[in-house]
């Protein structure tokens, strides 16, 4: 999450129990707070959703956590100011389509027993394709499943906002192997409402450091009335310090500045004395930072552009077009 800028991470099939999440809370008390749902029958093998909240960098004072259905539906709401609360939904949607109307239902009856009416996100790992474009190979889920989720979403009035803006774009998140064919699928996917699909952007899909089948789904999102942040100040890229060719000009820029400033103890003048020349000498540094820096990430860009088309070149990737 730390490496990521991650806020909050919704997680499915966490197979989490009382005492593991004691644990976790133990190690990571000044960095986490750990929201979990467990499987009612068994926590430790079976299902299970949990919201992790970077405390660091999200207020967790006033949030509320509601279980829905036990281990299957949980609901988040964040209050980001006083007057501004997001309401997030992680769900782990049954593997059986037979049971996807009954599960649903059972969502929309707990959400309307706590008198939830609007839900700004709806995530999770949806164990179904609405369309035959999140296959391959491409066919159709069970229709009275399909029916059952866009129902639901048709009440709360949920959209799927990446596949809006990417139309024709295929992306799996999901991959096995069955009988020697790899099958891929975008079961985990983000709907928002319309208000909230405005205040959103970078769409963006991970490979996990924690072995998986499935790719994590991630994007940013800024309330309407978010506090405005500016550029800030320039700071030299610390990895300048082992650039043996910034360092190289640094030394020529001293020299030349010693040199200037031995020719001034004799004849000082306003306009060409020792704090003008450091303020000019400060001025050059600063510019030879930028143009080194500005080749390194070159060189970098160009590095991770070969291995982003490699990796998509390859049989583990998940993102075809």
């Amino acid at each position: 999450m730390k490496l990521k800028r991650i806020n909050i991470l919704g997680l499915q099939e966490t197979h989490m129990t009382t005492q593991h999440l004691a644990t976790v809370h133990t190690l990571y008390e000044r960095r986490l707070q750990v929201y979990n749902s467990p499987d009612p029958d068994n926590a430790s093998a079976s299902a299970g959703v949990a919201f992790a909240i970077d405390k660091s960098t999200t207020r967790t004072d006033k949030t509320q956590f509601i279980e829905l259905v036990p281990g299957r539906a949980a609901l988040l709401v964040i209050q980001w100011r006083e007057n501004t609360t997001t309401t997030i939904l992680n769900t782990y949607a049954p593997n059986s389509p037979n049971d996807h109307p009954a599960f649903w239902q059972a969502v929309q009856d707990a959400l309307e027993a706590h008198n939830i009416r609007t839900i700004d996100f709806m995530l999770g790992d949806f164990n179904l394709v609405e369309d035959e474009i999140d296959r391959t190979p491409p066919h159709p889920d069970r229709q009275t499943a399909v029916d059952a989720l866009r129902n639901f979403r048709a009440t709360f009035q949920l959209q799927d906002t990446w596949r809006h803006d990417n139309i024709n774009y295929r992306l799996f998140t999901y991959r096995t192997v069955r009988n020697d064919n790899v099958i891929q699928s975008r079961l985990d996917r983000i709907y928002t409402s319309a208000t909230t699909a405005r205040n959103i952007y970078e769409w963006d899909h991970i490979i996990g450091y924690i072995p998986s089948d499935h790719d994590m789904i991630t994007v940013r999102y800024a309330p309407s009335d978010a506090t405005t942040t500016g550029p800030g100040r320039w700071t030299m890229p610390l990895h300048l310090l082992t650039n043996a060719a910034f360092l190289r000009d640094v030394k020529d820029a001293g020299r030349k500045l010693e040199a200037n400033i031995a020719e001034t103890i004799p004849a000082r003048t306003p306009e060409h004395n020792a704090q003008t020349l450091w303020a000019t000498f400060k001025a050059t540094i600063r510019t030879l930072a930028k143009k080194h820096a500005a080749l390194t990430k070159g060189r970098m860009s160009q590095k991770i552009k070969s291995l982003t088309a490699a990796l998509d070149a390859s049989p583990r990737s998940s993102r075809t077009k």
